[in-house]
């Protein structure tokens, strides 16, 4: 299957294309970091269609297809779109951000040519990291790792992991890290990464499907280190993170752009619970509406 072609068989084995799910057009989707947006307009894309931002005054405003969007919102350091009113979900929240403990650490806007469900898919995934990341912190890791609990919440999806790391920014020591990643549907992912010495890292990951085959990712990171003299620098932090999402990207270009939401379209073992768990959420929450070419 291609993209344009139509993406549900008749016998439930269904693929996302984000261009094609009306319900989407009624998610809050960030677009931009706020402080890229000013009095000159910025051209961005959500879900195939083109974006125009600017602020006038204190207000970001967004056109679409020449026309005002309506439903726009400044959050956690994002610009964030709504293309059609009643927004199926609220905002994502994140207390952390305004927490004077924490240091917040704009990691950039990164395009990923891959399609967003896939992007997601791949972080809740531990298995990957030992092979995928065998040149950063999966550095002999044991590919033998304990499987995830997975919840659902009334926005998305809460997902433990206890997942041993070869070192963590800054550090040079093996760890043992317990990581609590939080999906806001559609495209929202927190996740807090705990050490046993109490440092705590978020990676705030706000992704946009741009397209069907391309996401953007307005990526942040907060730390809770800010009061402290040994702080690792905010360009050290950036490029270990960036390091990182370069190893993903690479081998998430190879996979085909429709993403399948069937669970029983592929094999699964059981540490694929959370990916599982996320097809379904995601299938849920575009039954909202009727999707194009059906």
């Amino acid at each position: 299957m291609t993209p344009g072609d139509a993406h549900d068989d008749g016998a439930g084995h269904r693929d996302l294309l984000v261009t094609r799910e009306p319900a989407l057009r009624r998610c809050w989707q960030a677009v931009a970091f706020a402080a890229t947006v000013g009095e000159e307009p910025v051209e961005r894309e959500l879900l195939g269609r083109r974006l125009v931002l600017c602020r006038s005054g204190a207000v970001v405003v967004v056109t679409v297809d020449g026309d005002d969007v309506r439903c726009v919102a400044e959050a956690l350091g994002c610009v964030w779109v709504c293309l059609e009113p009643d927004p199926l979900l609220p905002l994502p929240t994140l207390p952390e951000w305004d927490d004077d403990e924490y240091r917040v650490i704009p990691v950039g806007e990164l395009s990923v040519a891959c399609s967003v469900a896939a992007y997601l898919d791949n972080n809740t995934d531990a298995t990957h990291v030992a092979f995928v990341h065998a040149a950063s912190f999966g550095a002999d890791q044991d590919p033998s790792i304990p499987t995830s609990e997975v919840g659902r919440t009334a926005t998305g999806l809460d997902i433990t992991m206890i997942t041993p790391v070869a070192t963590t920014p800054g550090g040079t020591d093996d760890a043992e890290r317990r990581s609590e990643t939080e999906i806001v549907l559609p495209f929202v992912q927190i996740s807090r990464m705990i050490y046993p010495g109490g440092d705590v890292h978020i990676l705030f990951k706000a992704c946009c499907p741009a397209t069907d085959g391309r996401t953007i990712v307005m990526f942040s990171v907060l730390r809770n280190d800010a009061r402290r003299t040994d702080a690792v620098p905010v360009a050290d932090v950036v490029v270990y993170e960036r390091r990182i999402e370069a190893e993903d990207a690479a081998m998430l270009a190879l996979l085909p752009v429709p993403f399948p939401l069937d669970p029983h379209s592929l094999v699964h073992i059981r540490h694929d619970r959370p990916g599982i768990a996320l097809r379904r959420a995601w299938r849920e929450l575009l039954d909202h509406a009727p999707a194009v070419n059906r």
